[in-house]
């Protein structure tokens, strides 16, 4: 689906414009700078790649990676344009896939390509687009800009619902919940690392926006875009802090584990070394001799008492040592 809106520079309203006589502005494009376009497109079909390969002019290594999807965050600059890479992601599960966008700039024209018919950031600046503002940057910079602090913002929350798990946990692992626990700390640090290694490359997008003028890029506007890569370091260093904070967690869970399993063990030591006595006793005086318990009860009743007398002191011997409860 593909839609395009146009506007002056001037901060009045937008309006809405058929493709194709978005196609044809294109073509005078270089006429009209106090005019700006942008061009939205979810999910286009092949002909219309086409079309918009045709109308901005597009590098074949451009048309590659619109076509071939899976791509690291990016910024390179072609003739006439600047073509970046951007990810977003839409919660914090581990198994989800970030989304990919694409973004074109050029002097007075934004295009953006992504594979879903639509995404949330970019709906929230399309809709901060048609009403239209008066705030600064304005042009075709200015609306990379508010895309960019939509799609960055949108993490915040995600990487506060992983603190909140992470803490939950954190308050949890005294109650020996074991393995349960150890999956779901698991879990949360794949999320992690798949935000991470999308993110990383794409604070580098971001920095490298902010710190030198493109051609297609204001003066002006590099202030805006310092901004945008202050909040994606600090997103970057919380995923850092949290992934030390799942580290230590899951570190106390497995001593949790540890404990539990020394528990067991001691409490199986214990009761071995009980009946490893009562064992030697009446193996012993079971044996088929003269004048052994069953053909004397005298004998018997000293058998008996030897083995309640040893269960005993060793029961008070190990409650002395402190591994029995009482």
């Amino acid at each position: 689906m593909i839609r395009a809106a146009l506007c002056d520079q001037s901060g009045a309203p937008p309006r809405d414009v058929p493709f194709e006589d978005a196609l044809q502005w294109l073509e005078r494009a270089e006429d009209s700078p106090e005019q700006m376009l942008w061009i939205d497109c979810g999910a286009p079909a092949p002909d219309e790649l086409e079309a918009l390969e045709k109308a901005f002019g597009l590098h074949p290594l451009t048309v590659e990676d619109l076509t071939h999807r899976n791509q690291r965050a990016k910024l390179e600059e072609y003739p006439g344009y600047l073509f970046l890479v951007l990810h977003w992601f839409a919660s914090a599960d581990a198994t989800a896939h970030p989304h990919e966008l694409h973004c074109i700039l050029g002097r007075n024209f934004l295009a953006t390509v992504y594979d879903e018919r639509r995404i949330v950031p970019v709906e929230e600046a399309w809709h901060g687009f048609l009403r239209g503002h008066s705030r600064e940057p304005r042009g075709a910079d200015g609306e990379l800009y508010r895309l960019l602090d939509h799609l960055v913002d949108g993490h915040a929350p995600i990487l506060s619902t992983i603190e909140n798990r992470l803490e939950h946990l954190s308050l949890m692992a005294s109650k020996d919940n074991g393995q349960d626990d150890i999956s779901k700390v698991v879990h949360v640090r794949r999320s992690l690392v798949r935000i991470r290694r999308a993110l990383a490359p794409q604070r580098d997008v971001i920095g490298a926006l902010s710190r030198r003028e493109h051609g297609f890029i204001t003066q002006k506007s590099l202030f805006y875009f310092r901004d945008v890569s202050d909040h994606i370091q600090r997103q970057y260093e919380s995923i850092e802090s949290l992934r030390e904070l799942a580290q230590s967690v899951m570190e106390v869970q497995l001593a949790l584990v540890e404990r539990q399993q020394n528990r067991v063990i001691q409490r199986l030591t214990v009761l071995s070394t009980i009946v490893l006595p009562l064992n030697f006793l009446t193996g012993f005086f079971g044996m088929n001799f003269t004048r052994l318990p069953f053909d004397g009860y005298g004998l018997l009743a000293f058998a008996l008492a030897a083995m309640v007398v040893v269960h005993s002191v060793l029961m008070l011997w190990f409650r002395r040592k402190g591994w029995v409860s009482t």
